[in-house]
């Protein structure tokens, strides 16, 4: 299930907020760059908050440089029992060439000729078809006659 995290300053005040999933009842998978700046995190699930106790950034993530970064990923952890109906299958296949994919975020938004030029937090989702794989890289490409009904990308 797709969540909402909010990020909140030392004095409770929203600092951000960032979408994550939730893949076990205890473990969220999320950016890394949604979770660096704080360790006061929480989201809220069907009207309950949840507090998030322990965040894993992934090794090498560099902050300073995330559009070329691959490591922009990290795990929280939450001692409290999310209740689910279910939790995502773990995917250990190799057959995205050709397939849709989902893509949600925040924020920054542009097309494919300016890049990212406007900052407005309001959150956006859409469709993409993976073209290429590029060792653990899923590219799409937006310079193609046959898009998805909501084409869309995540890049600066």
């Amino acid at each position: 299930m797709k969540l909402d995290l909010i990020i909140l300053d030392k004095d409770k005040e929203i600092k951000a907020a960032g979408s994550a999933i939730i893949i076990s009842p205890h473990w969220i998978l999320t950016a890394g760059h949604v979770v660096e700046l704080s360790d006061n995190l929480s989201f809220v699930l069907n009207n309950h908050k949840y507090n998030i106790d322990h965040k894993i950034i992934y090794p090498g993530f560099d902050s300073n440089n995330p559009a070329t970064n691959n490591t922009d990923i990290a795990l929280c952890y939450i001692k409290e029992n999310i209740e689910l109906d279910f939790f995502p299958k773990l995917y250990d296949q190799q057959e995205e060439l050709g397939k849709i994919c989902g893509i949600v975020g925040y924020g920054i938004t542009g097309d494919g000729i300016t890049g990212a030029v406007i900052m407005d937090s309001q959150k956006r989702a859409g469709t993409n078809i993976i073209t290429s794989v590029n060792e653990d890289i899923l590219i799409c490409d937006m310079d193609r006659t046959n898009p998805t009904q909501l084409e869309f990308l995540i890049s600066h």
